[in-house]
């Protein structure tokens, strides 16, 4: 269970406490009820009072009082009591909150896309978001709200006025109640399961764990317990050594990772925990510029560019770039994204824009032929792009993903003083999957980390798979001469496989030719065999390799192993589409996304948007929503019309409603049509504006909501990512004009650009439904299931082709070989596959493939 599920389970079991006092379920008769019971009560004062301190609400359980700003609209300042009864229930300390801290989220996750896949909650803004899941919860419990929804027919509205709570809290919670699969009470949460809970560190997890004095590589194979020897390392600090909390600093790879970092933490170090700074390399970046960046003329909050924003403005300044060599005429946005990604790379290598300059003119100095001077001819028009781009984030005080490490390390090295407070404030630097961190990344930790007398860092040099973003795994091999006098500790025993499964890949091992800084020796395991084998399976074409592998799925699940404890992983989103869509023929349930904005019930609410942004064309398919169900005739009529008479959507509903010239089915679906859309054009954003429409309008869910198949479910999912993402955009976008347009052209923007694939990620909520989980390789990273399936193990498909590079970097910027990148990357893939397997691995692969014969992958032989 996460720590999100764990904060509504105590706010539900608060609410029925509560629930045998209240007169009543309206949250005044609730706040009346928990007065008694706490011996607090809330005192309003005017907003100028000095017990505020500023804030709207503050909790003094000094003086046993809830001071709040009675000023306040009185719905909203239910949820602010609540609110503050949450922190009281939750920790028992003085908080003092204003608006921002209680704008209900729509997700406790952070999204990923846009700056939220770089910002990371800080210790108090987590305490924030906590107390505002648990008021959320216990103003509107799961089960009452879904009763109040689909049982009684109450709309959002209805539900907060008979409450007392902001229909926009309802709205948020409608959301999580009625689209999320509902997680048992009794549910293991997603836990590493490669040691017993009630195990101690192992002794060579207690060598790393329990050093006195850094710098500490720790090297931690598959299953070996990595996230245990980190945590166990932070608890020795705090509870052995005695280190403030607030001078450790965990940097992980991803959000997702330091929020599971953090609940396994808050397991063992309930109060201190919070105080642990825990985020990842670019969010503690971006912490340094906002509170450090002035010295180099950044604002207090500099405006970070995401990749589509990247690329929007790169199309801006298309006319400065004097593109030769890159100029398209037919597409003159084609090599942008490659440009971008070029910038990155060299960003990536703290290779500024005068030196990738300088490293061009070398290349042309020193070309030899004509194939030598196109190519340094090309990396010089990249590296104007690069100054002309950089000249304009620096004009603008913008700042992209890239510079958040090479400006803190440019901040870092060029002013001492602050390097200092830095070292000063962290003691102990904990890094995970340092195999992953770029090359800046590395010199950044070199900056904080000083002589690294307290650094420890943990990875695998063999599962590294993320080069493409610039991931340098040299630096496990580099660390002791970035450290000198380093140490490095293996972890030697694996808890997660079963023997079998561990001989394989520990077989694999030495064949990779990876660089460590240890020989390897063979992982111990802990596990006895029990029934674990590795399977290889040969058919005729991919219809039979689908055919055989949701037989295997069956029946593994016949012999006790769920669905959910079941992934397939394919080497890319195409052949996983391919492979999911076999699956769904033979009935097996899979838990898949794939392209969001291609699935039909988001193609639904898109056109929703397009119509009251007033395109034709989402009228075209909104009229043919079940509830609609317009004729084509009168689909047709009803375009014509506006056209003819120069009215717009969706103001043509309006006037054309009672047209005469309709069917009266088409009359009756334009008059539903109109009401449901009613007032939704103007003053509302995107999030709100479909909120409204399926919470409080439309009949869009009632039939999607009474199905219970799996394909239902995955729907239900789907519409909430969608929501999630259109509720963290409306933020991007607020205050904007042409709001619902601006967000179309995102939409499609991240299609043309790929970066919609971030989406495809299934929310943790989302992890509560038994279905086969289908999984890219590099998503499988970090998870572990007790089948896994690895088909089309063809030629060409694993491992994948390289592609050709459009834009080369500078000779001598990165240091090795791109093709010998990739072909380490893509094995390295393979090995975490094989790795990810608890009980069963089943490899599969065809003869044929889109009709032509198909090889196998050179890794069978190894």
């Amino acid at each position: 269970m996460n720590l999100w599920e764990s904060i509504r389970q105590l706010a539900r079991k608060k609410r029925t406490e509560i629930d045998l006092l209240a007169k009543g379920e309206n949250a005044e008769d609730l706040l009346a009820a928990i007065a008694v019971v706490t011996n607090i009560p809330c005192v309003g004062l005017p907003a100028d009072d000095p017990l505020l301190y500023g804030a709207e609400a503050v909790l003094d359980p000094e003086s046993e009082r809830i001071w709040y700003n009675r000023e306040v609209d009185p719905p909203l300042l239910i949820v602010y009591k609540i609110h503050e009864y949450a922190h009281y229930w939750i920790e028992g300390q003085i908080v003092a909150c204003n608006h921002p801290d209680l704008a209900a989220r729509l997700s406790e996750e952070k999204s990923p896309l846009g700056v939220d896949r770089v910002e990371s909650y800080s210790p108090k803004e987590r305490r924030e978001a906590q107390a505002n899941v648990y008021a959320r919860e216990f103003l509107l419990p799961a089960e009452r709200l879904r009763n109040w929804f689909i049982q009684e027919r109450w709309s959002a509205s209805k539900i907060a006025q008979y409450v007392g709570v902001p229909e926009s809290l309802v709205f948020h919670q409608l959301t999580d109640v009625l689209l999320l699969p509902t997680i048992p009470e009794k549910q293991n949460s997603k836990e590493d399961n490669t040691q017993p809970a009630g195990r101690q560190l192992d002794p060579s997890q207690e060598k790393a764990a329990y050093v006195t004095k850094g710098p500490l590589l720790v090297e931690a194979g598959p299953g070996t317990g990595k996230t245990r020897t980190l945590v166990g390392r932070v608890q020795f600090l705090i509870a052995q050594q005695k280190v403030d909390p607030r001078q450790i600093l965990v940097l992980t790879f991803s959000n997702k990772a330091a929020e599971e970092m953090r609940t396994r933490l808050a397991q063992v170090l309930p109060v201190e925990a919070p105080s642990v700074w825990m985020g990842t390399f670019h969010a503690f970046g971006l912490e340094t510029l906002r509170k450090y960046g002035y010295v180099l003329g950044l604002p207090p909050s500099p405006k970070l560019l995401d990749p589509v924003s990247a690329l929007l403005l790169m199309e801006q300044l298309l006319p400065k770039l004097e593109l030769s060599h890159y100029q398209n005429l037919y597409d003159p946005t084609l090599p942008l994204r490659d440009f971008l990604q070029a910038i990155s790379r060299a960003k990536d290598e703290l290779v500024d824009p005068i030196k990738y300059q300088q490293m061009a003119e070398q290349m042309v100095q020193t070309a030899s032929n004509d194939e030598e001077r196109e190519r340094a001819e090309k990396v010089l028009e990249v590296a104007g792009v690069y100054q002309v781009y950089q000249v304009h984030l620096d004009q603008e005080q913008l700042i992209d993903f890239g510079d958040l490490i090479a400006k803190t390390v440019q901040l870092l090295t060029e002013h001492p003083d602050i390097r200092q407070d830095l070292r000063n404030i962290f003691r102990h630097i904990l890094v995970d999957e340092y195999q992953d961190v770029n090359r800046a990344c590395a010199l950044l930790l070199k900056q904080v980390a000083g002589e690294g007398e307290g650094l420890w860092v943990v990875g695998d040099a063999r599962q590294s798979i993320y080069r493409f973003r610039g991931a340098a795994p040299q630096n496990i091999t580099w660390f002791s001469s970035d450290f000198p006098g380093a140490s490095t500790v293996p972890l030697r025993r694996n808890y997660r496989t079963q023997p079998p499964l561990v001989k394989t890949f520990s077989a694999l091992a030495p064949q990779m030719g990876i660089q460590t800084t240890i020989p390897f020796e063979e992982w111990e395991t802990h596990r006895e065999i029990e029934g674990g084998e590795v399977i290889m399976q040969t058919e005729e074409d991919l219809d039979a390799e689908g055919e055989i592998i949701a037989r295997e799925i069956q029946q593994r699940f016949k012999q006790g192993i769920a669905y959910r404890d079941q992934a397939v992983l394919c080497r890319s989103h195409t052949n996983l589409a391919r492979i999911a869509a076999l699956l769904e023929q033979h009935d097996i349930p899979i838990l898949y996304i794939g392209d969001l904005f291609e699935r039909s019930e988001i193609s639904d609410l898109l056109s929703i948007l397009e119509l009251v942004a007033g395109d034709a064309r989402g009228f075209i398919r909104v009229a043919t929503f079940p509830e609609y169900n317009m004729s084509a005739d009168d689909v047709q009529l009803l375009l014509a019309l506006p056209e003819k008479e120069h009215v717009p959507f969706p103001q043509a509903i309006t006037r054309f409603k009672g047209e005469p010239s309709l069917s009266e089915q088409g009359r009756n679906a334009l008059e539903q049509i109109d009401r449901h859309l009613q007032g939704l054009s103007y003053g509302h954003g995107n999030w709100a504006l479909l909120a409204h429409y399926l919470f409080n309008r439309s009949g869009y869910l009632v039939s999607l909501l009474a199905n219970t198949n799996q394909a239902a479910i995955q729907q239900r999912i789907a519409i909430y990512q969608f929501l999630r993402f259109a509720y963290e955009q409306d933020r991007t976008l607020a205050g904007s004009q042409d709001a619902k347009q601006r967000f179309l052209d995102y939409v499609r923007r991240l299609e043309i650009f790929g970066e919609e694939k971030q989406l495809r990620q299934i929310p943790d909520a989302g992890q509560a439904m038994d279905a086969v989980r289908m999984l890219t390789i590099h998503a499988s990273k970090g998870l572990e299931f007790r089948a896994v399936y690895l088909p089309m193990l063809g030629k060409g498909i694993v491992p994948s082709r390289m592609q050709p590079q459009t834009c080369f970097p500078p000779q001598g910027m990165v240091e090795q070989d791109p093709k010998d990148a990739h072909n380490e990357e893509e094995l390295c893939l393979f090995f975490v596959a094989l790795s990810r397997a608890r009980d069963v691995l089943c490899l599969s692969r065809a003869r044929r493939y889109n009709n032509r014969g198909s090889n196998p992958s050179d890794y069978l032989e190894l």
